[in-house]
C-alpha cells in the first residue's frame, strides 16, 4: 500500500483526449495505449524530461514512446 501513496492522478482533460486521438492516428496504437502515452507525455511536460522515465513492456508503445523523446524502459 505504501507504493500506491507515491502515485497521482492526472485529470483527463479535453487536450488529453485530443492528443490521445492523434497519437492513436499516428501510431496506430489502441486506446488505452494512446491515452497512456498522451498522459506521460502531459507529465513530462510538467516536471521535466530529464527525470521522466516510460516504463512499458508493450514494443509498440515503447517505440511511439522513444520517437517522440521519452526515455522508455522495459523494451
Amino acid at each position: 500500500m505504501e507504493a500506491f501513496a507515491r502515485f497521482s492522478l492526472h485529470p483527463v482533460a479535453d487536450d488529453l483526449i485530443e492528443d490521445s486521438l492523434s497519437i492513436a492516428r499516428e501510431d496506430r496504437l489502441r486506446g488505452a495505449d494512446a491515452v497512456h502515452l498522451a498522459t506521460a507525455l502531459s507529465l513530462a511536460r510538467d516536471i521535466g524530461r530529464k527525470g521522466f522515465i516510460f516504463i512499458t513492456l508493450d514494443n509498440e508503445l515503447g517505440a511511439a514512446a522513444r520517437s517522440r523523446g521519452l526515455r522508455v524502459l522495459g523494451t
